[in-house]
């Protein structure tokens, strides 16, 4: 994934981050190393940040330049992205918060609602179905009474227009590594991309 994020980030001229699901911490920590602008992760518990990396994990994080925002994101992620300045856009939104009540669609709406995002950011899911390789993915129940189904940019298409009215592009990650999950990616129609 590594390769891809330096890709997209330089062809879209990515300013900062913003990753909602810390868990551990490691995409985070990769981002951070990418990105020259704000890095903010959220996030409804430090659990498994500091079981990996001990008490002093979010000390660490302050001192890489990393805001950790606890709490559910689709009620942080709006108002993490109000406080942004013009010139911390464009943002990459690397969306991973899936466990409690898998908030996406939540956020994809914060994202829409935040005009500098419009046309130029840049969005990442993880754990999202590949309809092109045998990834891992999550499966999702948005409670309207028809079951799970797996979490996939398909299920997710109609809030997308709102982000990006000029066009978008999709596009999979070709390999993984460690869990071995699938990655979608969601690009306005312009930049550099190959």
């Amino acid at each position: 994934m590594a390769v891809e994020f330096r890709r997209l980030i330089a062809a879209f001229g990515i300013r900062s981050c913003i990753e909602t699901g810390t868990w551990s911490g490691g995409t985070t920590r990769t981002l951070r190393s990418m990105v020259l602008g704000r890095m903010t992760t959220l996030d409804t518990t430090t659990e498994h940040l500091l079981e990996d990396h001990g008490p002093g994990a979010v000390q660490e994080l302050e001192a890489m330049g990393i805001t950790l925002v606890l709490g559910n994101s689709k009620d942080t992620l709006a108002g993490v992205l109000a406080g942004y300045g013009d010139a911390d856009f464009p943002v990459l939104c690397y969306l991973d918060a899936h466990g409690q009540g898998n908030p996406i669609r939540e956020e994809l709406a914060a994202i829409a609602g935040e005009p500098r995002c419009r046309d130029t950011s840049i969005i990442i899911i993880h754990d999202c179905l590949n309809p092109y390789r045998a990834f891992g993915y999550n499966w999702v129940d948005w409670g309207e009474g028809v079951g799970a189904e797996p979490l996939s940019y398909a299920c997710l298409q109609h809030l997308v227009p709102a982000i990006f009215p000029g066009g978008h592009q999709v596009h999979y990650n070709d390999e993984a590594e460690g869990c071995m999950r699938g990655v979608c990616y969601v690009t306005p129609t312009r930049g550099n991309v190959t």
